[in-house]
């Protein structure tokens, strides 16, 4: 016998294993495929609406019911002002 060849029975029973190996690997695939959709599915429900629009006139954050910003707002460690039109005012500015 030739090295790196195995005898016919030999070869038929790790066929077989593979066979099945294949089969696991496939069906483990599936299941976490499966999970991280659903993973995916779930939290995509907990998506915030709001979000920037920039216009011609400035730049707008809109709420999540879709109304303009005005006055302060925090964000990600940011402090914004927002006129009574709703844009973001940038550099020095007056409060009144």
């Amino acid at each position: 016998m030739k090295a790196g060849k195995m005898p016919p029975g030999q070869r038929r029973i790790f066929q077989d294993i593979m066979r099945k190996d294949r089969k696991t690997r496939w069906i483990c695939g599936a299941v976490v495929s499966c999970t991280l959709l659903l993973a995916g599915v779930m939290a995509g429900g907990e998506r915030s609406l709001a979000a920037w629009k920039e216009e011609e006139k400035g730049t707008m954050y809109l709420q999540e019911d879709g109304a303009p910003t005005v006055g302060f707002m925090e964000k990600d460690g940011h402090t914004y002002y927002f006129d009574k039109d709703g844009y973001l005012k940038k550099g020095k500015f007056y409060v009144e």
